[in-house]
Parts: structure tokens; C-alpha cells; sequence
């Protein structure tokens, strides 16, 4: 697995040392998570011990990510990298179950502008869209003064949900 795919390789400083077994596989999970979601190929993980490894190794089967043990000693860590087969696990995949609805609440934007980006994550944010957000339910290019969110929806006053 070596590779000369520098500007697309990621390292990840993560000290997993302190976790528990089971706080562990949840920033593992959340590690592969974001790795497949980036355009990165190759993730270098930070150096473990051998039972996290194992874990690991064993987490990123579920991915069907390819895993390879590099280093020695205290440098030993492990290197993962994407392929044509890899994807998230169904049982990790972010689901559409939250419903998000602010009743009446009306959000403003700018008048001043034309059109603004505004988006809603699934924690109930809700903000000005930018390159990079993750777990977003809804985007739409707001062109109205003011907006509402019902049923995880944004919502303009032309729209018949207004």
C-alpha cells in the first residue's frame, strides 16, 4: 500500500490511548465516517497499540476500506486506504429520522442580497451554507426576506407550506 498520492493522504493526531473499548469503536466509527466523506484515499491513523489496531482493522472490514500495519514499536500504526468497494456500513449511515419544525419562528436574512445559502444539519442548526458541513437535511438558496423550517424542510412564503 505504499503510495505517491501525497496531496491525497490524510493524517489523523488523535490520541485513542485513553478510551475506553467502547468510546473507542464510536471515534473510530466517526474517523472512517469523515475518511469517506473526504476525497482523501489514503488515512494514516496515529500509532496504537495492538489490540486498538486489531479493532481497528476489524472496524475497517465494515467499510470494506483496505488495512495495512506500518512501524515499528511505539511507531507502529495503521494505514487505510478507499476502494472501488469501499462505502459507510448501513448500520452507521446518517439517517433522515430527525424532523426538525420551528412552527411560526421566522429566520431573516440580508436584503440586501440577492439570494443567501442557507442550510439545516441534523442537530437543528441552521445557517448560512459553506463548502465542508456534513449531516445536512436541507440546503435551498433562499431568495425571500425571511424563511421558516417545517418538517426539516426550509420554507419560503411563497411555498405552500408557508
Amino acid at each position: 500500500m505504499r503510495d505517491s498520492l501525497n496531496d491525497r493522504m490524510m493524517t489523523q493526531e488523535i490520541n485513542f490511548s485513553n478510551l475506553s473499548d467502547e468510546d473507542f469503536e464510536v471515534e473510530a466509527s466517526k474517523l472512517l465516517k469523515d475518511f469517506m466523506d473526504s476525497e482523501q484515499v489514503v488515512l494514516h491513523l496515529p500509532p496504537m497499540n495492538s489490540y486498538f489496531r486489531r479493532l481497528c482493522h476489524k472496524l475497517a472490514m465494515k467499510f470494506n476500506l483496505m488495512t495495512e500495519s506500518q512501524g515499528e514499536n511505539h511507531d507502529r500504526h495503521i494505514v487505510v486506504a478507499k476502494t472501488q468497494d469501499s462505502s459507510i456500513p448501513a448500520d452507521l449511515a446518517v439517517k433522515k429520522t430527525v424532523l426538525w419544525h420551528y412552527g411560526d419562528r421566522e429566520f431573516y436574512v440580508d436584503p440586501l442580497q440577492p439570494a443567501v445559502n442557507i442550510y439545516l444539519s441534523l442537530d437543528g442548526t441552521v445557517g448560512v451554507w459553506e463548502e465542508g458541513l456534513k449531516q445536512i437535511l436541507a440546503q435551498r438558496k433562499v431568495t425571500t426576506p425571511s424563511f421558516k423550517i417545517k418538517n426539516s424542510q426550509i420554507v419560503e412564503i411563497h411555498d405552500p407550506e408557508w
